[in-house]
């Protein structure tokens, strides 16, 4: 995120102030940068300026907390965003459940998923594939192989 800095010095010195846009984009930037700690202290600065986050905030946080193995700190968020009234999407839950899998925490993932459907969402391919891989990742591909149809169940 070179010279991000110097931009946002640049905006404010012609009377433009950063919306949430502005932000999001820095956020998602350093998510994807695996630079958690910047994204972290911009969406500070964001709640400093007084910028509400909105859904795309939080998922660009969510998804790089669980893609840094920091699925504590993401359900925190989870639970922050639905206090504040943004909805999760499949997306958001879907990143959670990434981050399950990856830490091998594959109880917590398919409770993740059963709550997903109490959140009123539908399971869709990347939800499967996901548990897939988290069971193949622990070497268990006979769950791995049992992940199209969980505990017996047809896909949502």
């Amino acid at each position: 995120m070179y010279h991000v800095d110097v931009l946002l010095k640049e905006m404010n010195q012609a009377g433009i102030s950063p919306d949430v846009v502005t932000f999001n984009v820095l956020i998602n930037g350093y998510c994807k940068e695996s630079n958690i700690t910047a994204a972290i202290k911009v969406f500070e600065e964001m709640r400093q300026h007084g910028i509400p986050a909105n859904v795309v905030t939080y998922n660009s946080l969510i998804s790089g907390l669980c893609r840094e193995g920091k699925v504590e700190d993401s359900l925190k968020l989870v639970e922050e965003m639905e206090e504040l009234g943004l909805a999760c999407t499949l997306s958001t839950l879907n990143s959670v459940l990434n981050g399950f899998c990856k830490k091998g925490m594959m109880v917590e993932a398919e409770g993740w998923v059963d709550g997903m459907a109490q959140r009123g969402m539908k399971s869709n391919v990347v939800t499967y594939n996901t548990l897939v891989d988290g069971y193949r990742r622990l070497g268990k591909m006979k769950e791995a192989a049992a992940g199209q149809g969980r505990n017996g169940r047809e896909r949502d």
